[in-house]
């Protein structure tokens, strides 16, 4: 069984889903970190049955979307959203305690991960790394050159970005909103700043800044004995140096 809704309130109202068991008996709840952009689009289907699975097994599974993404509040333009993104991970976890499950297991995807190493998730009885980006950095690297792979690839004349209708520029003072090229509000959009276009995301530097200075900690789940900390990573990144990288290894 699958409940979805909304959790917080106002500009801080964060989209979510809780997959229950069918008995009703909860073992533990297990938080879902998606990973972000491109990334988080393609694996939402792939998360939705993870965690259908899990729940099968007696765990009650809340998968989000991070502030400033999918269908939470907070524009993808913000300067902040990359504090946005990392303060959901906490907002999240508190959340499913609410729910009363007797424990509480993390898990962070890919980019999920490193915002939830950085987070303040409250008390967590073991967190697991799954292919985590150890380095923000390389990351916004890497998706910004997918970016300008596929959009060099696209035939056909560029698409015009969100640009202001006549008149705007006197209404719009004050406000954080825009209008783009079909006439529908863009939240947060200032055409007077160079936004860093990465696959599935356009972020304000300040935000890709923000992120891009994150790294994977070596301490990361120090709180945890080395047991309840498990890092899912590639062969390739099997040197990365954490704490997390030295337990079992799947």
């Amino acid at each position: 069984m699958t409940t979805a809704g909304y959790f917080g309130t106002g500009d801080a109202a964060l989209f979510g889903a809780v997959s229950y068991p069918a008995s009703g008996r909860v073992r533990a709840g297990v938080l879902l970190c998606p990973s972000l952009g491109k990334e988080q689009a393609e694996t939402t289907r792939g998360l939705k049955l993870f965690a259908e699975r899990l729940a099968g097994r007696g765990f009650a599974v809340l998968r989000f979307d991070y502030a400033c993404t999918g269908e939470s509040a907070g524009s993808q333009y913000r300067a902040d959203a990359a504090d946005a993104w990392i303060s959901s991970v906490g907002d999240a976890a508190e959340y499913l305690r609410s729910l009363g499950a007797p424990q509480t297991v993390a898990i962070g995807h890919r980019a999920g991960a490193l915002l939830l190493a950085h987070a303040d998730a409250g008390p967590l009885d073991a967190m697991v790394l799954w292919d985590p980006v150890t380095r923000g950095r390389q990351y916004i690297r890497a998706k910004t050159v997918l970016y300008n792979m596929v959009s060099e690839a696209v035939e056909g004349p560029a698409v015009a970005a969100p640009a202001r209708s006549p008149g705007a520029d006197a209404a719009a003072v004050g406000t954080d909103t825009v209008t783009n090229c079909t006439g529908d509000a863009t939240p947060g959009f200032d055409p007077a700043v160079e936004y860093v276009h990465t696959a599935g995301q356009s972020l304000h530097p300040k935000t890709a800044a923000r992120f891009g200075g994150l790294t994977l900690p070596t301490d990361v789940g120090a709180a945890l004995p080395p047991e309840r900390v498990l890092a899912v990573v590639r062969g390739t990144d099997a040197g990365a140096g954490s704490r997390a990288a030295r337990p079992s290894v799947a």
